[in-house]
């Protein structure tokens, strides 16, 4: 017995050690490509370029702002003014206060956009982040002129959340677990969960890296866990008000989504929202902004063209 707590612990303290060391090299390796905002108590990460009206992205679970910047945001840059946040205690926001709701979130980015003097932007959010870009349309159906739903998780399911994201809710064991061993798991089994993800694409490796060390560090994925087990409840509140929204919006899908398939959730959401307009995309996953980043600008385009119509907004 005394042999297997010895061995135990030095396992625990190596992957503590793996952990804390690989996290701070990535840090100082990528610092952070952006800049840094106060909103709600809170420091966000940030990445704004561009010049024109104002389309603000917002990224979903084990997503980032720099994502978009491996995808869409250049293109986009060169048409817009277009600012990608990080939520808190994701991407390069991981110096999360507290544990927020995702209604605070909401708040939250509110904050942001009212501080970062974004006046009635288009707000774009990709699968969760569709789900938030949906809320605050309406909490503030005045502060944006449209919306642009990418790849969206917006309907609740019976589907049930897996053990992994119920670490958090096992206290110091669960923090242990997170400072400890998890890291080191999770990048063993990273490449079959993407490969998910952007199925029929491949994954391309640069996005694959720095996903992988921004989703999986301790803290990050605390905070994406936490939404996760917020989430349902969350759409369940929600999701029964689609109906009211009635800015303009362009709802855009892959038919291949494995993790928000089209009839469950684009195609319903379509069919819920009077006006909208469904784009479905052939042979396609859950990652057209990475995969298809032109087909989401045409989306940004097409939406405010649909804000620009009398009586549209």
């Amino acid at each position: 017995m005394g042999l297997f707590l010895l061995a135990l612990a030095l396992v625990l303290a190596a992957g503590a050690l793996y952990t804390a060391l690989r996290v701070r090299q990535f840090r100082r390796l990528h610092p952070a490509p952006g800049q840094f905002i106060s909103a709600g108590g809170e420091k966000l990460h940030y990445m704004r370029a561009g010049l024109g009206r104002p389309v603000v992205l917002v990224p979903g679970v084990f997503g980032c702002a720099h994502d978009f910047s491996l995808s869409f945001l250049e293109p986009a840059a060169k048409e817009y003014d277009v600012l990608a946040v990080d939520r808190p205690g994701h991407g390069y926001s991981f110096k999360r206060r507290a544990v927020l709701s995702l209604d605070r979130q909401v708040e939250i980015l509110h904050d942001v956009i009212q501080s970062a003097g974004m006046e009635r932007p288009l707000l774009l959010g990709h699968s969760l982040g569709a789900a938030l870009a949906l809320a605050y349309a309406l909490r503030y159906p005045e502060s944006i002129s449209g919306l642009v739903l990418v790849s969206g998780y917006v309907f609740p399911t019976a589907d049930p959340v897996h053990w992994i994201y119920r670490i958090p809710q096992l206290g110091l064991l669960g923090d242990l677990l997170l400072a400890t061993l998890f890291y080191p798991a999770a990048k063993i089994v990273a490449r079959s969960v993407a490969e998910g993800v952007f199925w029929p694409d491949p994954v391309p490796e640069n996005y694959f890296f720095f996903n992988r060390e921004l989703s999986t560090n301790p803290q990050a994925y605390k905070a994406h866990a936490l939404d996760v087990l917020n989430f349902k409840a969350f759409l369940e509140k929600n999701s029964a008000r689609y109906a009211e929204i009635r800015i303009p919006a362009v709802i855009l899908t892959g038919a291949k989504d494995l993790v928000a398939p089209a009839e469950i959730h684009a195609a319903r959401l379509h069919r819920a929202m009077p006006g909208s307009e469904l784009i479905i995309l052939d042979e396609t996953g859950h990652q057209p902004g990475i995969v298809r980043p032109g087909e989401v600008l045409r989306a940004i385009r097409r939406a405010w063209e649909l804000a620009d119509l009398p009586g549209r907004n």
